[in-house]
This record gives structure tokens, C-alpha cells and sequence, in this order.
């Protein structure tokens, strides 16, 4: 999920919707104003003291850059009753080089002991933990309820695929460094992390992906991480993990594309797919006119991977839309209604599961070396914007994945606002690739029982999901649990 904290106060930080001083940029950028300095906490993050890295199971590699220890398995973790004590679930850390960054996941098996699937799950921010999909989402085998008890889930994606939930990039959820310095500020070295992380996983658990095929999916800012992690995988080190395919949902991926389809959405009823009109002919006339200006400020960013001119580009763009949008009252995250609570959460779960994995013996089942758990680093996100990373274009790769023979699936839910279907649908069927043109041919069609429409051709695939917002598995557990099964199966819908 994005952290929408940011994407608000950045346009009241900068600028208003028709004048960019670029000075105060310039100053913001180089030394964050006492606003900036009051919403995004430097502090690190905090370190159990007691924490014995040598009772845990450790592995080193090879050339010792990196080393990896299991802190937790089913004995210590069926304590929670996140799931059955018969399926075999596993956490811990990967310390990536000279151990400085600690890496933290969390493994369940299938429920299907003949399942040959394995996926790995990624939430966005960025800087959000994946525990979101963990515990919030129903792709993980438990969600919470009020009293932060455990609710089994029967929709789980582990039904059919074993399932890795990884904080990431550092800083994130449980993940942490020893150097406050040690930071992630971009999608580029986040995914050489995960590249490492997935390298020494599994040479020492080769049984998790042997015979099996490895998926890799995740949701919104992942739209960023996931193509950027395919590249080094499939491209830079020729798939010698054996990547099969990735999943996107509700992403944002090509930032150019995609920022129309705001427009789209709030004042186009025949293309939304609401048949309705969100705002006032004045706010559709200002957002019109800032498409231009916006694909300027894109282009130049997509032209120069500068920071300045993406850090701009996302500001102005941003401070647009959203600027337009606060005045409806609508969870940004699903325009059928507002907002679960009045905060930065949005939604209850995800209260729930803050305080629940800040409960002392949940961290000490986890094996936990953070005390303080935040579902979403303010720190990080703050990285990630003044890199300007989330104007730069990702695209690219998932088309030369495609090249490659890697399926590729991108899914979105109807009601989403900030990565929404449309925007998806735009970049999808402006990929440049060899499957193109058989693409953009398709049509969507019905899929499922009247529960979306799907287009696909040569490996690409698009879903639209109704009645869901940004995270679909949370509002169509049914549905979901069938596109996935029907995905990894047949590659796909």
C-alpha cells in the first residue's frame, strides 16, 4: 500500500496546484524543512538487546558476505495459531553484506502437500511491511480479529502455493541494519538485496523451489520492486533462480501512462467503469489541463533518471490529484466508500496487525529482533521520494521479461484510486514488445462467474477485478484464490 501520509503532504510542502517555486524545491530537497523533519522519524529502529543470533540455525555463504539464520520454526510458531501445527512454517533473517542489513521472512508450506508452486509476496509503500498481505490481505493462512486473535483463513494462497512473506527493503517491519547510515533509497538496490536474499534462501533450502515453479507477486509500490527484481534475476543473472512467472496487482509501474487515467477515473463515467462523476466540472477542467503538464515533468524524468526532475515530476503530479481528490471524503484506496478510521490507517486490520506483531511473545515466537513494529517506515518512504524513484518507469523490464518467456500477470481492482484499473490497462496496452500487437488486439472479456473481465495474449495478462479496491484479496477472497489458482496452473486467464 502506499503511504498516503506522503503523497498528501508532499503537494502541501511544495506547492500548490498551479505554481512550482522551484527554489523551495531545491531547499526541500537538500534539507528537509521542519515539517518534513516532524513527519518522518530518523530514530532507528529499536533493537532487542537479549537477542542470541547464535542459538539461531545459521548458514554462511560460500565467500562469507552474507549469512542467514533461521530464528524461529513450526515448534516455536504453531504457539500462535496462525496455522495448522502439521504445516511446517519457518522465520528469520538474511544479514546481507557484512552483515549490516538484517532481512526478516516468514515461510509457510502448502496446505496441498503435492502443491509444486512456491510464491514469494512483496507489500508496497514504499516501505511497507508484507505482513499486510500476511495477516491483512488473506493471502497468508490467518487474519486477525478485534482482539488480535488469530482467524483462520480458508481463501489462503497457501492452499495451492507455499507462501514467503519478506520485509523489505531494510528498515521495513521486522528487517532492520546495524548502520543507521545502511539505507535503501531506490527499487534498483532494493532488488539486488532480494537477489542475494533469494540466492543464499535457496542453496539452503533447495527442497522449497525443487521441482517446483517460483512465482513472485505483490501489490501497488511492488509494481516498482517487482519488475526491478525480475531484471536482476531473469536478465542480469539469466534466471538462474528459475523465476516462472510475476504478479502485479494494483501497481504502479509506469508513472507516465498511468497518471491520466486520474482524470479517467474521477470525470470519464463511460471509461471508469462507475458510470458516474466524481468531482466538479472545474476540478475535471484543472485536472485536464495538468495532464500535459505532468506528462512534461514525466518525460523529462523518464529522459534524464535524474533525482530533481523525478522528485519534481512526482510532487506536481501528485499535488494535482490529490489535491482534487481529499475534498470527496473517499478512502483512496476504494471509491465505493471512505476511509475504516479517521488516521493514516484507513483501514482496522491494519491497527490490528501493528499492535499484534508488537506484542512481546509474538516477537519472541517470530524471533524478532525489532521491539517496535511499524506496518509502514515513514524513514524509508522518505528515501524513496527524494530519489525520486517513483516517477521512474519500470515498464521496460516486464517487457523484456516477456521476451524472455516469463508470464506476467497484472490485476487490478475496480474501486482503487491511486493504481488503478485503468491506469494498468493504459501501460499494458502501450508495452512495447514482440507480443504487442497480438495484445492490444484482445478484448476484454468476462472472466470467472461474472466476478471480472481478462484479456491476455503471449504471455501477458490482464485482470480486472470488480467490487475491489487496492487490495483485492481483501475484498474478493473468492476470487482471488480462483485467478491465482487458475494463474499459476495455466500462466494464464
Amino acid at each position: 500500500m502506499f503511504i498516503k501520509t506522503f503523497v498528501i503532504l508532499t503537494f502541501l510542502a511544495f506547492l500548490n496546484a498551479n505554481y512550482i517555486d522551484i527554489d523551495l524545491l531545491n531547499d526541500e530537497a537538500n534539507g528537509f524543512s521542519k515539517f518534513f523533519q516532524h513527519q518522518f522519524s530518523n530514530d532507528i529502529q529499536e533493537l532487542k538487546d537479549n537477542f542470541n543470533i547464535e542459538s539461531a540455525e545459521t548458514f554462511v555463504s560460500l565467500d562469507k558476505s552474507i549469512s542467514f539464520h533461521v530464528t524461529s520454526n513450526t515448534s516455536s510458531l504453531s504457539s500462535l495459531g496462525l496455522e495448522k501445527e502439521s504445516i511446517f512454517q519457518m522465520s528469520g533473517y538474511i544479514d546481507l553484506p557484512s552483515s549490516s542489513k538484517h532481512i526478516f521472512f516468514w515461510f509457510f508450506d502448502s496446505r496441498d502437500e503435492n502443491s509444486t508452486h512456491h510464491l514469494t509476496w512483496f507489500n508496497g509503500g514504499p516501505g511497507c511491511s508484507s505482513t499486510t498481505g500476511f495477516l491483512g490481505e488473506l493471502i497468508g493462512p490467518s487474519t486477525l480479529d478485534s482482539d488480535l486473535n488469530p482467524v483462520y483463513n480458508e481463501y489462503s494462497w497457501s492452499n495451492y502455493a507455499s507462501v514467503m512473506f519478506i520485509d523489505q527493503p531494510v528498515g521495513v517491519g521486522y528487517s532492520y541494519s546495524d548502520d543507521e547510515s545502511e539505507t535503501i533509497n531506490n527499487s534498483y538496490a532494493s532488488a539486488e538485496d532480494m537477489y542475494k536474499f533469494f540466492e543464499l534462501f535457496f542453496e539452503k533450502y533447495p527442497q522449497i523451489i525443487k521441482n517446483k515453479e517460483w512465482h513472485i507477486a505483490g501489490e501497488s509500490y511492488a509494481g516498482h520492486y517487482i519488475p526491478a527484481m525480475a531484471n536482476e534475476i531473469v536478465l542480469k543473472h539469466e534466471n538462474s533462480l528459475n523465476l516462472s512467472s510475476i504478479m502485479i496487482g494494483n501497481g504502479i509501474t509506469d508513472p507516465m501512462l498511468q497518471y491520466p487515467s486520474y482524470f479517467t477515473m474521477l470525470c470519464d463515467p463511460v471509461n471508469n467503469g462507475h458510470n458516474k462523476t466524481y468531482v466538479s466540472p472545474i476540478d475535471c477542467l484543472t485536472l485536464e489541463k495538468a495532464i500535459p503538464r505532468c506528462e512534461i515533468l514525466m518525460a523529462s524524468c523518464y529522459a534524464s533518471n535524474a533525482d530533481l526532475p523525478c522528485v519534481l515530476a512526482n510532487t506536481y503530479c501528485d499535488g494535482v490529484v490529490f489535491n482534487i481528490y481529499e475534498k470527496l471524503n473517499l478512502n483512496v484506496y476504494d471509491m465505493s466508500g471512505p476511509c475504516e478510521s479517521d488516521d493514516d490507517d484507513c483501514y482496522f486490520v491494519s491497527k490490528y496487525i501493528s499492535s499484534y506483531l508488537n506484542q512481546e511473545y509474538v516477537q519472541k515466537a517470530a524471533g524478532s529482533r525489532v521491539s517496535k513494529f511499524e506496518g509502514c517506515s515513514s524513514k524509508v518512504g522518505q528515501n524513496f521520494a527524494f530519489n525520486g524513484d517513483g516517477s521512474r518507469p519500470f515498464n521496460q523490464y516486464v517487457a523484456q521479461i516477456l521476451e524472455k518467456g516469463i508470464p506476467v500477470l497484472i490485476y487490478a481492482g475496480d474501486h482503487d484510486f491511486i493504481c488503478n484499473w485503468v491506469g494498468n490497462k493504459y501501460w499494458t496496452e502501450a508495452l512495447q514488445w514482440s507480443g504487442s500487437s497480438n495484445y492490444t488486439k484482445e478484448t476484454l472479456q468476462p472472466w470467472g462467474d461474472n466476478e471480472g473481465e481478462s484479456k491476455n495474449a503471449d504471455g501477458l495478462s490482464f485482470l480486472k477485478i470488480y467490487d475491489a479496491g487496492h487490495m483485492v484479496p481483501m475484498n474478493q477472497p473468492v476470487a482471488s484464490l480462483k485467478f491465482f489458482k487458475e494463474w499459476i496452473d495455466n500462466k494464464k486467464l
